[in-house]
């Protein structure tokens, strides 16, 4: 097994009651950024509609879709939207 940092902002971490987390991923199958994220669903359900409005980032980068494959030692960052003004 392979393990993922899991960084929880804002809404985020009122939904989880955490500021970080690791999670275990396997290492020999494809996990992707969905997998991770249902999980954490399954074990936070008030995290499901917050991620609604949220950006995730891998590896300090934002990604755009969820099938991203995730590695051991991969950062996952859930982030709220950002307004400017």
């Amino acid at each position: 097994m392979s393990r993922v940092r899991v960084l929880f902002f804002a809404s985020a971490r009122d939904a989880t009651e955490k500021k970080e987390e690791e999670r275990e991923i396997a290492a020999r199958e494809s996990t992707t950024l969905r997998d991770l994220l249902d999980q954490l669903c399954d074990d936070y359900p008030s995290l499901r509609p917050v991620l609604d409005s949220c950006a995730v980032a891998v590896n300090e980068e934002v990604v755009e879709h969820a099938f991203v494959p995730l590695h051991g030692g991969d950062e996952v960052a859930i982030l709220p939207p950002v307004s400017g003004g």
